[in-house]
């Protein structure tokens, strides 16, 4: 340091004590003038500065350190390979690393200092540009913000990233920086999307396999059914014919019969008037005989045979109009004719054979009018539900054994009108029992092919498919249920009056 009248010279050195310490001093020399200003001396002084030269270089080694620090950080945070940044709440941008700006061709001045949304990531959308706002505003608040979103580099290349904004928060929860970051998922997404493509594909295969196989099925079930169907109606057909024969000659001869008889009778009354005194051989006969009884019997006797003939034909008639094997056409038909003659075949069933007490069968019928229909399958779905019916009674008689109750199947028949006109209406059958019920679970699966509710060796589970099939498919109908576990189970069968063609 120079002076008016001299020179001031500072020194460092370093000295060494007698504990072989190092002494840091500052050496200063100052001119002594004299009155006049004249040259008279010099003054020495030495300041130990030991303390502050120690300071002086542990701030300079914590700055070396420092920038060692932000020289890897800058290194790491270049080096990263998604985009990362730093942003000001507001959203304006601090940092951006090299990773970002290389896919975006930008230099750090590009984007430093600029609303996040307006940089050239963003600019191909308004949309994505408001998005962003709205990101920002949230992650300002508080909020980690994550979702995914497309951004454009340099080369005009359009990639998906997945893309989050974390807060930063100062000691008093006040966010003083966020940091967005996003990674390239393209790749991931694209496989994503392959991926569920393929399985929708996979999806339809399965679905449309399993629509095949429900209707092979259900083919198959229809198949066997229908053999079945056609086997018990050439049966009952061919027994149908061979009774005929017979029984149509026991009719015909009753009356012959009944006359021949009267003639008889009108003979012996002729000689008991004109010898009323037999010869005691011919009179023990006539007491042996009970001959009075007999001529007041007799005529009985032939009524019943001949009621017990007309029934036969009765069976006949309906046992053929329950097989209508030669009806392969829709046809008008009697409903209430088929239930009664699947009624007659089931007969068996209902007796108290089978049970400790007979099955009522209740009858509640309207007045329909003629149905078109095809009164061979129909038939079938009445075997089918009538059958189901007194199954479900017998599980419920060997259920619980102790429970003593009316067994009953109600058959119900309307007639639905819709805007008065009866081309457009409906006849509604209703066949309900109070059996055993179907459990809640298994509603779903009733009209599955093969499914059945019955014991083993019971049933095949082909009955309320087929059932369902030939109500909806062949005559454009209905057929649901109502069934309450322990209660009972009506079924209810809609069926059009004209049902389209088939």
């Amino acid at each position: 340091m120079r002076r008016r009248h001299g020179i001031q010279e500072r020194h460092p050195f370093k000295f060494r004590r007698k504990d072989s310490s190092e002494l840091w001093a500052i050496v200063s020399a100052t001119p002594i003038l004299d009155a006049q200003g004249e040259f008279v001396g010099v003054l020495r002084m030495i300041t130990d500065i030991s303390d502050t030269h120690q300071e002086s270089a542990q701030r300079q080694q914590a700055e070396n350190a420092l920038r060692e620090s932000e020289r890897r950080f800058r290194a790491i945070f270049d080096a990263m390979f998604q985009f990362i940044g730093l942003l000001k709440p507001d959203g304006t941008v601090l940092e951006a690393n090299q990773t970002a700006l290389n896919f975006g061709g930008l230099q750090r001045e590009d984007v430093a200092g600029r609303p996040f949304w307006q940089t050239r990531w963003w600019s191909h959308s308004s949309q994505i540009q408001e998005q962003l706002k709205d990101a920002i505003a949230a992650a300002a608040a508080g909020e980690f913000v994550r979702y995914e979103v497309e951004v454009v580099g340099a080369d005009e290349r359009v990639i998906t990233i997945d893309f989050s904004l974390k807060p930063v928060k100062d000691e008093t929860g006040q966010v003083v920086l966020l940091i967005p970051e996003g990674r390239d998922i393209s790749k991931q997404k694209k496989t994503r999307e392959a991926l569920r493509q393929s399985e929708s594909r996979l999806k339809f295969k399965n679905q449309k396999l399993k629509q095949v196989l429900r209707q092979l099925k259900q083919t198959q079930a229809q198949l066997i059914q229908h053999e079945k169907m056609i086997s018990l109606g050439q049966m009952i057909a061919g027994i149908a014919h061979e009774i005929n024969n017979p029984i149509s000659f026991i009719y015909g001869n009753i009356t012959y019969a009944r006359d021949y008889a009267f003639n008889l009778f009108h003979l012996i009354e002729l000689y008991a008037k004109h010898y009323p005194e037999p010869i005691p051989e011919i009179q023990d006969e006539i007491e042996a005989i009970d001959l009075h009884f007999l001529r007041s019997d007799f005529p009985k006797l032939l009524k019943s045979m001949q009621e017990g003939a007309e029934r036969i034909r009765e069976i006949i008639l309906s046992l053929r109009n329950f097989s209508r094997l030669d009806e392969a056409d829709q046809k008008v038909v009697n409903i209430h004719e088929g239930i009664n003659s699947t009624l007659l075949i089931l007969q068996h069933r209902l007796k108290k054979t089978v049970f400790s007490s007979e099955i009522q069968v209740i009858k509640e019928y309207s007045k329909l009018p003629l149905i078109q229909c095809y009164p061979s399958q129909l038939n079938q779905v009445f075997m089918n539900l009538l059958n189901n019916a007194i199954d479900a009674l017998e599980q419920k008689t060997k259920h619980y054994d102790n429970l003593e109750f009316t067994k009953t199947i109600t058959i119900r028949t309307s007639v639905r009108t819709h805007d008065n006109h009866l081309n457009s209406s409906q006849v509604i059958i209703r066949i309900a029992d109070n059996g055993i019920g179907i459990p809640k679970a298994l509603h779903k699966h009733i009209f599955d092919p093969f499914f059945t509710t019955k014991p083993v060796g019971v049933g095949t589970g082909l009955g309320l498919s087929i059932s369902h099939s030939i109500i909806v498919k062949k005559h454009g109908g209905q057929l649901r249920y109502i069934s309450e576990p322990g209660q009972g189970t009506e079924f209810i069968i809609e069926l059009p009056i004209h049902p389209p063609l088939n």
